[in-house]
């Protein structure tokens, strides 16, 4: 068996693998979501409370059937991830809300004659 020449004292740079680059993304997308919208409504809950007038259960309520949603709606759209794509389901994840803001431009009222 031969040994290898000594090599000199650089090694060569290697480059982070891609994927550590998509964890890191994830991670601080993770970060933000958790202070803004999971635990974050707790800074909105009282101001949301006394500008709308509403009791505290009724805004919990709210709160609560918001994430009930969001759990009844994940088994689904795994499913469909796994069906349909991922890229398919981005798709029509921007275009769902697009086309729901622009029906929010439409006039709710025709004109009367």
């Amino acid at each position: 068996m031969r040994d290898r020449p000594p090599t000199s004292g650089t090694r060569g740079q290697r480059k982070i693998f891609y994927g550590w680059w998509v964890v890191a993304a994830g991670s601080a997308l993770n970060v933000l979501a958790g202070g803004l919208y999971w635990t974050g409504f707790s800074i909105y809950f009282l101001p949301v409370t006394r500008d709308l007038g509403l009791s505290r259960a009724a805004t919990s309520l709210a709160y609560g059937l918001g994430r009930m949603e969001g759990g009844i709606e994940g088994p689904l759209a795994g499913y469909l991830v796994d069906r349909l794509g991922p890229r398919t389901m981005i798709a029509a994840g921007g275009a769902l809300p697009a086309s729901a803001s622009f029906c929010c431009l439409l006039p709710t009222a025709s004109p009367r004659s």
